[in-house]
């Protein structure tokens, strides 16, 4: 697992290095509106891709024997099911755009309409070199796609396409890494089907699917919602903020996850080893993810500004509420990880109910009286706090684990991020009292808090570092 999370590593920093520089040119290449039609488009797509069923892909994963015909048969499910979806969506395009008084919406989303295909398609070769671990190869495949699309993204805005920009770089690459993933993984489908194996995965696989796309929904009835609300530049402000939070927390969670549901599969039936691979990923997630958001919310008003252009200044307010609440449930963010390796599927599709329906009625409520976009991002805020401890205290039951004992583990972290905390915020207060300019405040409200972090958990950092290293050895 330290292995698969090493090379997953290298791999999600690589495209975030590669997407952020990309994005920086897009941000002063492109305007709100731009990222409006790309956002608006993107949440549309996004409750179809949740139907590409990778509950399917998971159930390959997580099952502890799979043969030949088993992936044949899902092989040939998951193709069909793609195109009717695919063509779904080219019949769907001009209600959507409708909804959303956007006419240009209807081009964009038939195109999009082609990553469902292929998305349905590289399910099983993807899966299993998921479940192989073999995360060298996902890993350079997902760099190599992630350098294409930058490089046609930039290309295509330098060119003059506007939004297009934004819409075709992630087609390119998902073509590429599910070319290669069938080459890479040696798998290739045969004419081999049988019912049964798909009536076995789709207990697992549908139910997640579902889950996902309810989840889908909590997470982006936002931008579903507030996008019919809101004008072009409005929306564009809000979306901007979303997508660019998540990237930091994204970098590091995700490659993490992606390792623990085979990793945590394979020990399903040894709680013991369970819990403590649980306590240790969520103390390494939290020891490296928590001091990059402390920085982010005391400084993003200068950085914002300074990195993607004064047009995006609006968003700053919103860009703290975001990184506040990736910093709040860092904890849980394992929990759907431990539900999947323990087959609890009908748990994660009641948590994903239980989100829609609180997010659904707040965010039709707010759109009526006209909240702007600070006020929805401090909801979304308030449910999270409110649900999320809920979700990870029943992963907490599953593992016979209680609060007190994860709490024993990460209380000296959480203390070293709170003197990390006040810290900066000395800094910042120091600057203001005695007039620095604001490119001293920012070194220096840098500097010392990351100084003081690391001395503290110098004796942590320097373990992570032994066991990495032994697991490479090894």
């Amino acid at each position: 697992m330290i292995r698969g999370t090493v090379w997953n590593a290298f791999g999600i920093w690589s495209q975030k290095a590669l997407g952020l520089i990309a994005a920086i040119f897009l941000a002063r290449l492109l305007t709100p509106k731009d990222f409006a039609i790309a956002g608006l488009a993107g949440a549309a797509m996004g409750i179809f891709r949740i139907l590409i069923a990778h509950g399917f892909g998971y159930a390959i994963v997580q099952r502890k024997e799979l043969d030949d015909i088993s992936c044949h048969s899902i092989f040939w499910f998951l193709s069909l099911a793609g195109l009717a979806l695919g063509g779904t969506v080219v019949l769907l395009a001009p209600l959507v755009a409708k909804f959303y008084n956007s006419y240009a919406l209807v081009v964009v989303i038939r195109v999009l309409s082609l990553s469902l295909i292929i998305g349905m398609i590289s399910i099983v070769p993807r899966s299993l070199l998921q479940r192989a671990m073999r995360f060298r190869e996902i890993n350079f495949l997902a760099v190599l796609g992630s350098g294409i699309g930058a490089l046609l993204g930039v290309g295509i805005a330098l060119l003059g396409y506007g939004y297009w920009a934004l819409i075709v770089p992630g087609l390119g690459a998902s073509l590429f890494t599910s070319i290669f993933a069938f080459r890479i993984s040696g798998y290739w489908p045969k004419l081999a089907f049988e019912w049964m194996e798909i009536k076995r995965a789709s207990n697992f696989g549908f139910l997640l699917t579902l889950s996902g796309l309810l989840y889908y929904l909590a997470r982006n009835v936002d931008y579903l919602i507030m996008g019919r609300f809101w004008s072009k530049a409005v929306f564009g402000q809000y979306y901007f903020a979303f997508e660019m939070h998540a990237k930091p927390s994204r970098m590091i969670i995700r490659q993490i996850s992606n390792v623990l549901v085979p990793g945590f599969s394979r020990v399903q039936n040894d709680l013991s080893r369970f819990r403590r691979g649980f306590l240790r990923a969520t103390h390494d997630l939290c020891m490296i993810v928590y001091p990059i958001h402390v920085l982010l919310i005391g400084l993003t008003d200068p950085l914002i500004p300074w990195i993607f252009g004064d047009q995006w200044r609006q968003s700053v307010p919103v860009f703290r509420i975001f990184f506040l609440h990736a910093l709040l449930v860092i904890p849980v963010t394992l929990s759907s990880n431990v539900r999947i390796a323990l087959n609890r599927p009908k748990v994660t599709l009641f948590f994903s109910v239980l989100i829609v329906s609180v997010t659904l009625p707040t965010m039709l409520l707010l759109g009526k009286i006209g909240a702007d976009i600070s006020e929805v991002a401090t909801c979304l805020l308030f449910i999270g706090v409110l649900i999320f401890p809920l979700d990870l205290g029943y992963s907490l039951r599953l593992m016979h684990m209680s609060w007190k004992e994860m709490w024993c583990y990460l209380r000296g972290l959480v203390g070293i991020t709170i003197l990390m905390a006040l810290s900066l915020v000395a800094c910042r207060v120091i600057a203001y009292v005695f007039g620095w300019p604001t490119w001293l405040m920012v070194m220096m409200a840098t500097l010392l808090p990351s100084g003081v972090y690391l001395f503290l958990t110098r004796h942590l950092i320097a373990g992570l570092f032994k066991k990495i290293r032994s697991a490479l050895v090894k």
